[in-house]
């Protein structure tokens, strides 16, 4: 019996704590190097709806509005402004990390093998989630999911 009651307690205590665990850690990274930001805003485009939320000590709680649906992504990180368009919002809740980047020139060309143009192309930015995908931008198309 007493068995029975401790495998009940788990099984509802754990379903509630992974059901209210849609916090992410944002790492944010400048030419392949780990920066420090000192404020980061995420603002979520979904069905005419914005919702804007505060990354407060590098955490980002997903609102479960958005959670595992395509939305646009503003991503306010101090002085740069990266915009992924019809993303799909998930977290590898094993490894909650995303880490957000840009890199300018000279560029890690095998690392952001998905350009397929070179020319003019200033900045690249990317968003990888530790579910294996990496979304790209580069001379402000759509993002683009690369599968690694």
């Amino acid at each position: 019996m007493k068995v029975l009651t401790v495998f009940i307690y788990f099984v509802f205590v754990s379903s509630y704590v992974m059901a209210q665990n849609n916090v992410v850690n944002i790492n944010f990274e400048v030419d392949g190097k780990p920066m420090v930001y000192k404020n980061a805003v995420v603002e979520f485009f979904h069905n005419k709806d914005t919702i804007k939320v505060n990354v407060e000590e590098g955490k980002l709680v997903i609102p479960e509005s958005v959670f595992r649906k395509k939305v646009t992504a503003v991503f306010s990180v101090d002085k740069y402004f990266l915009l992924f368009d019809s993303i799909p919002i998930t977290l590898n809740t094993y490894s909650p990390k995303w880490t957000l980047g840009v890199d300018k020139k000279p560029f890690d060309k095998k690392k952001h093998w998905a350009v397929k143009s070179w020319k003019k192309v200033q900045i690249i930015y990317y968003l990888h989630n530790d579910d294996g995908r990496t979304f790209t931008v580069w001379r402000y198309k759509k993002s683009a999911v690369i599968k690694q």
